[in-house]
C-alpha cells in the first residue's frame, strides 16, 4: 500500500509538469477506486500498478488537450425560508429575456458572443453542469447559485416558463450570470436549466424552484383605542396574535379577544402566520387613549319628594358635555351643573351624561336620584245633613309613596274654613251656619316634608222651611189675590188644594201660578178653610212633604 501511494504521487508530479490540474475530487475518486486492499497487496501489486499507470496516462493526455479550467461548485443552498421578505435584494433593473430560444439567436455582444474557437471537436467531454439544488421559496424572487464548471464554455440560463425575468449586478445579459436573481410574476413551480456549451458539445442541469406566497388580509396600520381595553372578534385575523408588555391578550367568555394596556401610549399587536414553509409577520399599532372623565355628583340628597336638587359633573374645559334628564324639571346653572326637580311620582328619575374629548373618545355616566317617598294628603268627609247647623265627620286618607301606612309619625293641621281648625288625625266639626266653606288638610313628616289637600267648596244651607201665608183674599185688588209660597233650595214640587170634603180643587208645580180662588169649572170658590199638601225634592236630593190649612176670604 505504501509503495502504491508513492507511485501515485510521482505520477501526479509528472502530470503536474504538463500544466494539468484535474479536480481534487477526481484524484480522490481514482485513489479510492484503484488502491489495492492491504490483505491482497502481495498478489496483485504488479497488475494494479500497470492498470493505474495506464488509466492516469490516458486521463492526463485527454485533459491536457481538451479539459477546460474548472471552478469548484459553491455550497448548496438550503430550502428553508424564514419569511417572505428574505429575498428582498437590492435588485438591479430587471431585464426580461426570452430564454425559451437558443442563445445563438441573441445579438452578438461581448458578453454573449462565443469566445471559444469554432474548431471544437465533436464528442468533447465536458464537466457536468451544476444549477444548484431544488428549493421552495416564499416570495417572487430568488438568487440562483449555479457554478460554471467549464471555464471556456458559453453558459446561460434557459426556461420554458413564461413570466420569468433575470437580473444581474455583473452581467449585461443577466441570464448569463450563474448567480442571477430570478423574478416571477406569479407563484408556482419554475424549471430552469443551467446550460454550458462548447461548439456542439452541451451539458445542462435542471433546477426546480417552487415560489409560494402566503397571503392574508393585512392588519390595519393603526387603530385608536379609547380606554385601556380593545375588544376584537375572535376571528379578527388569520394566524397567531401576540403582544408584549405592557399589553395583555386574553379570550373572553363572550367569544371576543381582549387587548388590555396598563397605561396610555402607542404599542403594537403582532401577528404570525405560517404554513410549514412560509412565515408571515406583520403588526398593527394601537394608540391607547385615556377616556374623558364622566362623573355625576349629587352634593346633597333630597329630603323631600319635591325638593330641588343640584347635580354637577366633573368638568374639563376642552370636553363636550351632553345631558339627558328624562321628565325632570331642570334649570341650568352652567355647562356642568343643573338644578332638577321631580314632579312625577311613578318612578325614580335618572340623569344621563355623555362626555366627549377632543380626540373623539366618549365616556358616559348615569345617576338615579333617590327622591324620598312622596306624601299625598287626602281626606273624606261625611255630613249629618246638608243644612246648617250640621256635623261634619272627616276621615284622613293621607298616603306615603302611594300606599296607606301608619300615620302616627305625621303631623296634621286642619282648616275648616270657618276660622276653626284641628290637629287630630280624624276630626269632627260642627258647622253652625249655612254658607260655603274651603276645608284644607296639611300633612307633615319628621323631615318637614309637607303636602296639602283642599276641598274648595263645602256648601251648607238653612233647613228647608217654606214661607206659606195663612190666608189670601182673591177680590181683584191685586193684593194677596193668589195663594202661593216661597222656598229656597227646592228643585221641584207639586202643591194640591183640597176642600173640606177632601176633593181636589186645584194643583200646580214649580214654575206654574198658585191658586187664585176659582174652582175647576171657573166659578169662584166659597169662603172658608181649605187644605194644602206640598211634596218636593230639595237641591241635595232630599224629599219633603208639607201639609197645612189656608183661609179664603172674599171681603
Amino acid at each position: 500500500m505504501k509503495e502504491d501511494k508513492e507511485w501515485l504521487g510521482r505520477l501526479n508530479d509528472k502530470l503536474g509538469s504538463m500544466e494539468f490540474n484535474p479536480p481534487e475530487q477526481v484524484l480522490a475518486k481514482l485513489e479510492r477506486e484503484f488502491t489495492v486492499p492491504k490483505e491482497s497487496a502481495s498478489s496483485s501489486s504488479f497488475k494494479t500498478k500497470i492498470f493505474v499507470a495506464g488509466a492516469l496516462l490516458l486521463l492526463g493526455v485527454a485533459t491536457y488537450f481538451w479539459w477546460p479550467s474548472t471552478t469548484l461548485q459553491p455550497s448548496e443552498p438550503t430550502g428553508s425560508i424564514d419569511s417572505q421578505s428574505s429575498h428582498n435584494h437590492n435588485l438591479p433593473q430587471s431585464i426580461i429575456v426570452d430564454t425559451t430560444s437558443n442563445v445563438s439567436n441573441l445579438p452578438p455582444t461581448e458578453s454573449n458572443a462565443s469566445t471559444e474557437p469554432s474548431h471544437y471537436p465533436k464528442n468533447l467531454r465536458l464537466a457536468p453542469a451544476y444549477a444548484g439544488n431544488d428549493t421552495v421559496i416564499c416570495g417572487t424572487s430568488y438568487q440562483l447559485m449555479a457554478a460554471k464548471q467549464n471555464k471556456k464554455a458559453n453558459a446561460y440560463w434557459k426556461t420554458d416558463n413564461a413570466g420569468v425575468s433575470f437580473l444581474s449586478k455583473t452581467e449585461d445579459l443577466p441570464h448569463h450570470d450563474p448567480n442571477a436573481i430570478i423574478q416571477v410574476e406569479n407563484p408556482g413551480e419554475v424549471v430552469l436549466y443551467w446550460v454550458e456549451e462548447m461548439g456542439e458539445n452541451v451539458v445542462s442541469d435542471p433546477i426546480r424552484i417552487e415560489f409560494r406566497l402566503l397571503t392574508a388580509e393585512p392588519l390595519a396600520d393603526e387603530r385608536q383605542v379609547c380606554g385601556m381595553e380593545l375588544k376584537l372578534p375572535i376571528d379578527f385575523a388569520q394566524g397567531q396574535l401576540w403582544v408584549s408588555s405592557p399589553l395583555s391578550l386574553d379570550t373572553l367568555t363572550t367569544g371576543e379577544l381582549s387587548v388590555k394596556s396598563q397605561m396610555p401610549g402607542d404599542f403594537y399587536l403582532y401577528r404570525t402566520l405560517e404554513d410549514g414553509t412560509c412565515l408571515l409577520k406583520d403588526s398593527m399599532q394601537l394608540k391607547f387613549l385615556e377616556l374623558p372623565l364622566a362623573q355625576l355628583l349629587l352634593p346633597q340628597a333630597p329630603k323631600c319628594s319635591y325638593d330641588k336638587v343640584l347635580i354637577q359633573a366633573s368638568y374639563h374645559a376642552e370636553n363636550y358635555y351632553s345631558w339627558s334628564f328624562g321628565r325632570l324639571e331642570t334649570s341650568q346653572f352652567n355647562e356642568y351643573s343643573y338644578e332638577v326637580q321631580w314632579l312625577e311620582r311613578a318612578q325614580k328619575p335618572t340623569v344621563h351624561l355623555e362626555v366627549t374629548s377632543p380626540n373623539g373618545c366618549k365616556s358616559v355616566d348615569s345617576l338615579q336620584i333617590d327622591f324620598p317617598e312622596s306624601i299625598e294628603a287626602s281626606f273624606e268627609m261625611a255630613l249629618e245633613q246638608e243644612s246648617a247647623p250640621t256635623m261634619a265627620y272627616f276621615t284622613n286618607r293621607t298616603t306615603l309613596g302611594g300606599r296607606e301606612v301608619s300615620l302616627d309619625s305625621f303631623e296634621y293641621h286642619w282648616e275648616f274654613g270657618d276660622g276653626e281648625g284641628s290637629h287630630l288625625e280624624h276630626p269632627d266639626h260642627l258647622y253652625k251656619n249655612p254658607g260655603t266653606y274651603a276645608v284644607q288638610l296639611v300633612a307633615k313628616n319628621h323631615e318637614n316634608c309637607v303636602d296639602t289637600f283642599q276641598l274648595e267648596e263645602l256648601s251648607l244651607i238653612t233647613e228647608n222651611t217654606l214661607a206659606i201665608a195663612k190666608f189670601f183674599t182673591p177680590n181683584g185688588d191685586n193684593k194677596n189675590d193668589v195663594f202661593d209660597f216661597q222656598a229656597d233650595h227646592i228643585d221641584q214640587f207639586i202643591a194640591i188644594i183640597l176642600n173640606a170634603s177632601g176633593e181636589k180643587v186645584y194643583q200646580w208645580s214649580k214654575g206654574e201660578p198658585g191658586w187664585d180662588g176659582t174652582l175647576p169649572g171657573g166659578s169662584p170658590a166659597a169662603e172658608g178653610s181649605y187644605y194644602y199638601v206640598i211634596r218636593g225634592i230639595d237641591q241635595f236630593g232630599n224629599a219633603f212633604e208639607t201639609p197645612g190649612l189656608v183661609y179664603l176670604i172674599r171681603n
